[in-house]
């Protein structure tokens, strides 16, 4: 909770030099130069807040609170930072960010928390960005996000973001951040447990090594501990480029977060090639032209990119360019009762094309390239169809009995919703996931097409 005496009630310029003296006025025995801190702020943190504004071109402006409490930053503490020569305290400073020298919800641009440790580099701890004001070249963005609160001199400002946690290369590394990170978003969008730092150690068996400065994690490591906390998931091996896409494709769609196992290139050289672990948390919106927003905890991969932060949109050809096969991977959730899996669903999806003599008329490019494929709360699926089909006038009457219809039957939480662009709209079908993969049974949901000129989706647009 913030501490009201610890909270200026005036917003501040934000630049390094400001935040710098803030730093220095609430933490002398931390940072007796205030020059020198400046200097390390402006070459290890602002150049990672690039993709939340752009500082050089726009007056922003803070609010700094001096104390904050931060799990992780606790679990570092105790596992690793009390037995060092480091200079800590046990909470975090916590930088809230305006457009607008007023304190409210529309001007809010997100807040970032910094570790209370006397070595920079390693001070920026996790990144909310409010994505409503975060662009790529002025083109529209599709995010995970969920509605986190915050609570400022007595004000709640709500707002949509994902959380952004930075390793520090000692305790935490890409592996562990990227863990962190997709599970505490996965907690505050759909109730999953959370990974704890503290108990990531204990999470694993096969491999161990010595713990810090911690060497990073294998994909069976990986795997184990979601496995220990009781989060789904499935694992794709790098080796058919068409098919690997697809995946990461229907993940993203689905709003699920994509963690991949890349390989980056010391100067161009294969052999001298680094695993790293990165995540996909959206994308770009013209299918034409898009490009995945993926987060890159350390900037380790981005700089080889000629970047500078965290945050990028990279095309499909630069991401496959750093992937092996049969050392590159990605991981992600799958949600509990969905026991027909992606590839499963996509054969019968086919099937029920053919026997039905619609797949000429669906397949418009003979590669699937027209069709999403997500799994989608029902919740989602139904306001969908309240919204685009049932209250349309607009949309046939054969359609809207259909979406009326399906209204008032009990589905199953998760469904699996395929959607294709045809010349008619968008044509939507809807099955159930809780059947055995080699059922017999009739998994789909809609007796007819649903046809809507909206698509449907779980990411939010920015």
């Amino acid at each position: 909770m913030m501490n009201n005496t610890e909270v200026k009630n005036r917003l501040q310029r934000f630049d390094s030099t400001t935040l710098a003296y803030a730093i220095q006025k609430a933490f002398p025995f931390l940072f007796q130069n205030t020059d020198q801190l400046r200097q390390e702020l402006d070459k290890y943190v602002f150049p990672r807040l690039d993709f939340l504004a752009e500082i050089e071109n726009h007056q922003y402006y803070f609010l700094f609170e001096e104390h904050y409490v931060e799990t992780e930053w606790k679990d570092m503490i105790s596992m690793h930072y009390i037995n060092t020569s480091y200079e800590v305290v046990n909470t975090v400073m916590r930088i809230h960010l305006f457009l607008e020298e007023e304190m409210n919800e529309q001007p809010y641009m997100g807040c970032f928390t910094m570790r209370t440790i006397d070595e920079p580099h390693i001070m920026l701890s996790y990144i909310y960005p409010n994505w409503k004001y975060v662009t790529y070249d002025d083109k529209p963005l599709n995010i995970m996000t969920y509605q986190k609160e915050v609570h400022i001199n007595g004000k709640e400002i709500i707002f949509n973001t994902y959380p952004l946690f930075v390793q520090d290369n000692a305790v935490v590394t890409c592996a562990q951040a990227c863990l962190v990170s997709m599970s505490k978003y996965l907690h505050s969008r759909y109730d999953y447990n959370r990974i704890r730092i503290g108990k990531i150690d204990d999470s694993y068996h096969s491999n161990k090594t010595k713990a810090y400065p911690s060497q990073g994690l294998l994909p069976t490591q990986m795997l184990e501990i979601l496995n220990s906390h009781d989060i789904p998931c499935g694992y794709q091996m790098y080796n058919d480029p068409a098919e690997f896409k697809e995946y990461i494709d229907y993940c993203v769609e689905s709003a699920i977060p994509v963690l991949v196992g890349l390989r980056v290139k010391e100067n161009g050289n294969s052999k001298k090639a680094g695993s790293h672990v990165i995540q996909i948390i959206g994308h770009s919106d013209v299918e034409t032209q898009k490009r995945y927003v993926i987060y890159d905890d350390s900037g380790y991969y981005l700089k080889k990119l000629e970047g500078n932060g965290f945050v990028e949109c990279i095309s499909w050809e630069v991401l496959s360019s750093s992937l092996e096969k049969n050392k590159s991977f990605i991981i992600y959730s799958i949600h509990e009762k969905v026991y027909i899996y992606f590839e499963n669903f996509k054969m019968r999806m086919n099937d029920m094309l053919f026997r039905t003599k619609m797949d000429a008329m669906m397949d418009v490019d003979g590669k699937n390239g027209n069709r999403r494929i997500l799994l989608i709360d029902n919740r989602e699926a139904k306001r969908f169809l309240q919204e685009n089909m049932v209250c349309d006038v607009n949309v046939h009457q054969d359609v809207r009995e259909e979406a009326g219809r399906l209204l008032q039957i009990d589905m199953p939480h998760y469904l699996w919703c395929c959607e294709y662009s045809t010349a008619m709209g968008n044509m939507l079908f809807l099955a159930d996931p809780t059947y055995n993969r080699r059922t017999t049974k009739n998994i789909f949901l809609n007796k007819v097409p649903l046809i809507c000129k909206s698509q449907i989706g779980l990411l939010n647009y920015v």
